[in-house]
């Protein structure tokens, strides 16, 4: 593997830099403090669970996850807004009053060396904008709104030889195609004990990709 197994790029979001550190951190002290188990091979409610105890871990900044809020959209037609109660996935604040409210989505992609990584990656970005899409329906007084996306790369452990490979190729496509503000990601040296017997997948690490909502 050619890219770093810590990688953190906030791009414009540079609030969410410390966050997004410590999100990796608490990845990598999970990993190395259990060996056999890991966040990243469970559901999307673990993985927020994960970035909001980055947010707690974070001096300066509080979060709270899955809450009751009101969500709205426009109709078509005749443009005016429809709301209805709603859940939001996470909020983080700051100590100085900045507020970011996330919708998430978790996404998994096969490595093997027959996936089309060039198509696993679009569908990786559908999931990003069906959470950019929930993240609009927030109010924007809430604050700055982020559609996120957790990813969770696997492949079969018979084709370990081929996992730095095949992992540089996704991130070159993820990175490339522009379609996320900030990307961080974290993988293990080798994920051997990371392996589920059922279906001999390795799952060797995580990314985590955000894009804010504008408008």
């Amino acid at each position: 593997m050619t890219h770093p197994r810590l990688y953190v790029n906030c791009g414009p979001i540079t609030e969410l830099r410390p966050v997004l550190e410590k999100w990796r951190d608490i990845n990598r002290n999970f990993y190395m403090e259990l060996n056999d188990d890991c966040p990243w091979w469970y559901n999307e409610r673990a993985s927020i669970s994960i970035l909001a105890a980055a947010a707690w871990q974070t001096e300066g900044f509080y979060a709270i996850e899955e809450f009751s809020t009101t969500k709205g959209r426009k109709r078509a037609k005749s443009g005016t807004l429809s709301e209805r109660p709603g859940r939001c996935d996470l909020k983080i604040w700051t100590r100085s009053k900045q507020e970011f409210v996330f919708e998430a989505k978790q996404a998994w992609c096969k490595l093997d060396e027959r996936i089309d990584l060039e198509r696993k990656c679009d569908g990786i970005l559908t999931s990003l904008a069906k959470a950019k899409g929930d993240a609009r329906r927030l109010k924007t007084k809430m604050g700055r709104r982020l559609g996120t996306c957790f990813l969770s790369p696997r492949i079969l452990s018979k084709e370990k030889d081929n996992l730095g490979p095949r992992l540089d190729d996704l991130l070159h496509l993820l990175i490339n195609k522009k379609h996320h503000d900030a990307i961080a990601w974290f993988f293990v040296d080798d994920p051997s004990s990371l392996e589920d017997k059922e279906t001999r997948l390795l799952y060797p690490g995580t990314v985590l990709l955000l894009k804010e909502v504008k408008k």
